[in-house]
């Protein structure tokens, strides 16, 4: 079961269809491996900026805004969708900020935080090269098989 929340103080917004997020989760889950994704239990919290802010200072000694956290329940190196993987935090507005300076849609730009912050959840990490080129590729992979877009290379279109 995912569970989807929307904190009070987050601004007003349409989201996109829940179920339509749901299947994102699961397709990351199956192409990662992960038997019976459509098991599985998490939680998806859009929080405001602030709220973020503080879940970035308190939990990755970070005093900024970031578009997505990741919070894991289970140790690894095993993942299972039989118990809970964890909960996912949002930041909104800071996300369609995000999206707009990239030239993406919301939903577009929102279904990649997904995928990302899913891979978080079952051990997926980018602290390092290697682990980076694995968990982009996984990305990509997961990405273009949705019908979306390289947000690898729309990224590097925005830096040059």
């Amino acid at each position: 079961m995912m569970d989807w929340q929307v904190d009070p103080d987050v601004p007003d917004q349409e989201w996109p269809e829940r179920e339509r997020l749901a299947a994102v989760v699961r397709a990351t889950l199956k192409e990662a491996g992960l038997a019976h994704p459509e098991r599985a239990s998490l939680t998806i919290r859009i929080v405001s900026d602030e709220t973020m802010r503080v879940l970035n200072r308190q939990w990755r000694n970070n005093d900024a805004v970031t578009d997505v956290i990741s919070f894991p329940m289970q140790p690894g190196p095993i993942y299972s969708t039989d118990e809970y993987l964890g909960d996912i935090a949002l930041a909104y507005p800071f996300i369609a900020v995000e999206a707009g300076r990239l030239g993406l849609d919301l939903e577009a730009h929102l279904q990649h935080l997904l995928v990302h912050a899913t891979l978080h959840l079952i051990g997926f990490d980018h602290a390092e090269p290697e682990e980076r080129r694995r968990m982009q590729m996984k990305e990509r992979s997961i990405m273009a098989g949705l019908g979306l877009h390289d947000p690898y290379d729309t990224w590097r279109q925005q830096e040059q």
